[in-house]
Formats: C-alpha cells, structure tokens, sequence
C-alpha cells in the first residue's frame, strides 16, 4: 500500500496546511477530503508518490471567510486639539487573520476612557468599504489626559485605541469664574477670576496675557480701586484687591483681553459700618424753646446707612445748670437719617450733647454751645 503526500506547488501568499495532508493509495486511488489552505491566495497543489513520482493540481483560489475580529491599524494621534478632527483605521478579518473583503457592515466609535466627560463628535458610524472601515472627522472636546475610544460592531472582543490627550484650543472667550459677592462692603476687597476659554469651555493654560478689569455699569459713580491689570497665569487671571466706596446697586465689571470681553454678575456695594453725623448747628438755641437736631448714620466714605442703623438717642453729655433736656430723646431712623426735637430747660455756657445708637460705631458728641 502507497503513500501520496500532497504539498504546495504554487502559492501567491504565505500559506500552511492544517490537515489531511496524506492520503492512502487503495486500488489506484487516493482521496484526500480535509486538506485546509488558511491563507487567501492563488495555489496549485503538487501530490507525490514514494517522494518522485508526483502529479499538479488544477489552480486553487482562496478567498477569506466570514469576519470574525476587528483591529485597529492605524491608531489615533496621541494628542489632539478640543474641537479638531481626528481619523483611525480599522480593518476586519476572518478567523485566519485574512482581511476580510466580503465584509461592508456598520462599525461604531465610543468612548471607552472618558476623563474630561467630553463628547464624542463627528461621524462615530461608518460602513467598512472591503473590510476596511475608516473614521476622518473625530473631534472631542474636553481638554484632558487618557482618552479612549472602542470599536463596536464585529465580534466579541472590541479593540480598544492607544490613549489621547485632548490639549485646549485657542483663546475664544473670556468668562467669570469667581463672581463678585452678590453684596460687598464698601471700602472692602473683593475678588475677581477671569478665565481665558476655548470654544468649548477649556481653559488655555499656554495663555499668559494681560487682562484688564474695570467697571462696566457704575449706578453709584464708584471708582474702582485696586490692580486692575494682571497678566494670566496658566490661562487664568486673579483680581484679589478690587475695592468700590460708593454705595450702590446695580454694578457690573468687565474684563477684557484683546478682543475678548466679558460682563460679569451684577452685585450691590454695601454701606460700611455706620458712625453719626451732625448735620445742625446750634447757633440760635434759647432756654425752654424747641430746637430741631439733625443726625445721619454715614460710614466713613460718606454713605448714607439706610437700612443697618437700629433706634438713635439723645443724652446731655455737659449740663453746666443741670438743666431738663426734654421732648422726644429716642427715635427711629429713616433712610439712615433721624431729626430730633428739643428743648433745654435752663440757660447756661457749655452745654454738649450725646448721640448714639444700635448699630452705630461709638457716639455722636457736639461741641459745646451756650444756651442764653
């Protein structure tokens, strides 16, 4: 009994065979009924006989079988600009690593890794073309470190792409992320943080320019106080020493870097701590006669205290003849400012008055005056 062995002749890609590769010669014949070629290729096949006597097959044309794995052959960038297009390739084989030509179905990109929660753009479908499935117009949009993106579609094992590092575009827009106070102290720091932002929000860290601060709406007539220009560091610009004295509501600034501008929150200038001020002489007093004393609460740039000032009183603080101080002695304010009326029961030569009140920083003394 004869042994015939069959083996390539002829092939136009590498190529093994896995089985059935020798058959017996029984009766003149030998079949051979599991050779395998695994290699998509032209072939011909040559069978010997004692290893001389040997016999060629008609051509043999292998072609790939059905998709069974994707793979990425051309890889993403490593770094990508916020908003820019990117591109991958992948390509789909069957079970013997052959490209899979016949294959023409749907392949979708998602993110795998996602630290800056940014959104996957562009078009993250495609239709493999002959086994090949291409993606040009990528883009994400949170600057961030690590990025991933899948290939969904083909098998149960989706490849995964090498990381991306998202950087931020250029300087788009400005934008207030430390707001005033809804409610400031006049005469107190205030502080302000400008970012210098892409299009998609990202802060440009590369940018380092000069911004400049100063009053957008000015109810009051304020004047803004303080560094009003700072050069940004890592694409952020800090205002820690912005002061407004004049009370008001209904401010606004803006800051401006280039042709960048923004407006931020609108906030109130409060008064600052109230203290009494005279507003009446005493140049026409007469014993037992009523007198009218004007007293406003005022802070120290002026302010009217409208709405912090509780009840004001009025003592004698020298009462050379023991006299009455009489009338109404306590008072409410309005708007920050109390009129009192009195009387002084006796003549005499330096008398002083004392004012005071809740909410109000130390007392209100006059100077002296006579009563005739």
């Amino acid at each position: 009994t004869a042994r015939i062995t069959a083996e390539i002749a002829s092939k136009s890609d590498r190529t093994g065979t896995r089985t059935g590769t020798s058959g017996q010669l029984q009766n003149g014949i030998a079949s051979f009924n599991a050779l395998e070629l695994n290699k998509v290729g032209d072939y011909t096949l040559r069978f010997r006989l004692n290893s001389k006597v040997f016999v060629l097959s008609d051509g043999i044309r292998v072609e790939a079988a059905a998709a069974a794995t994707l793979a990425i052959v051309a890889q993403p960038p490593g770094t990508a600009t916020a908003g820019a297009a990117f591109g991958l390739e992948a390509r789909a084989y069957d079970a013997f690593g052959n490209l899979a030509t016949e294959y023409n179905g749907p392949i979708t990109a998602r993110l795998l890794k996602n630290p800056g929660s940014a959104t996957l753009g562009g078009t993250t479908t495609a239709s493999a073309v002959a086994g090949v499935v291409v993606f040009n117009d990528l883009t994400l949009d949170r600057a961030a470190r690590g990025y991933t993106l899948q290939l969904d579609g083909l098998g149960a094992r989706a490849p995964v792409t090498s990381a991306i590092a998202v950087n931020p575009g250029t300087v788009a827009r400005l934008a207030v992320t430390r707001q005033p106070a809804a409610g400031v102290v006049a005469g107190a720091s205030m502080t302000v943080v400008i970012a210098a932002q892409d299009a998609f929000g990202n802060v440009v860290t590369s940018f380092r320019g000069p911004v400049t601060i100063g009053l957008q709406d000015n109810p009051a007539g304020g004047t803004l106080e303080g560094s009003l220009t700072r050069n940004a560091s890592a694409g952020v610009a800090t205002f820690s020493n912005l002061v407004l004295k004049k009370a008001g509501a209904g401010y606004a600034l803006q800051a401006t870097a280039g042709a960048n501008v923004v407006k931020s929150a609108t906030f109130e200038v409060l008064p600052a701590a109230p203290r009494l001020v005279l507003q009446t002489s005493f140049s026409s007093i007469v014993a037992g006669v009523p007198f009218h004393v004007a007293i406003e609460a005022r802070d120290s740039f002026g302010n009217l205290s409208t709405n912090s000032v509780g009840p004001i009183t009025a003592a004698r603080a020298a009462n050379p003849t023991k006299a009455v101080l009489g009338r109404t002695l306590t008072i409410a304010h309005v708007q920050g400012a109390a009129t009192f009326q009195l009387s002084i029961s006796k003549p005499g030569a330096g008398f002083k008055l004392r004012f005071g009140g809740l909410g109000i920083s130390g007392t209100l003394t006059t100077a002296s005056f006579n009563v005739p």
